[in-house]
């Protein structure tokens, strides 16, 4: 890929962060109306972020142990798809860019997954790592899914 290419997908991604950031901030706003405080905010996104990473990794490994449900698959995989197509088209994730702002912080999630295994935290290895997760994700459970569908037609065919 030429840098007029780099430069060039880096200015249509800065584009829809202008855009797309002020409108996710001022519903995560209404939704948390009862606080002014703008660091509290911040905070109260990064929880439920958080939490929402948490939950869907815990259901995507709950999906292929305990309960092995071709609805949760494919609610997940919705999720999930939407989770990857938002960090491929901004080239970050907008609800970190905005938990950064408001609380005046600059770590992430993925943060402490680089520390672990000594990698340090720049933003470009931050939005890679966040990039690649999202992506194996994505591709692996694509592939579950559409296998127990092709698996669910031949055995409505036969």
């Amino acid at each position: 890929m030429s840098n007029s290419q780099r430069s060039d997908r880096a200015s249509i991604q800065r584009r829809i962060r202008k855009w797309l950031e002020p409108i996710v901030e001022v519903i995560c706003r209404h939704i948390l109306f009862w606080e002014s405080d703008d660091k509290r905010i911040g905070i109260l996104i990064r929880a439920i972020h958080n939490a929402v990473v948490h939950a869907t990794l815990f259901a995507y490994i709950l999906a292929h142990t305990i309960m092995p449900s071709y609805i949760l698959m494919i609610v997940l995989w919705c999720i999930i798809a939407g989770s990857w197509v938002h960090h491929i088209l901004t080239g970050c994730c907008i609800f970190t860019r905005i938990e950064q702002r408001l609380m005046g912080v600059k770590t992430t999630i993925s943060d402490y997954m680089l520390e672990l295994f000594h990698i340090p935290p720049t933003n470009e290895n931050t939005m890679g790592f966040t990039i690649c997760m999202s992506t194996l994700l994505f591709i692996s459970l694509s592939l579950e899914v559409c296998s127990r569908t092709m698996i669910n037609i031949n055995s409505y065919l036969s």
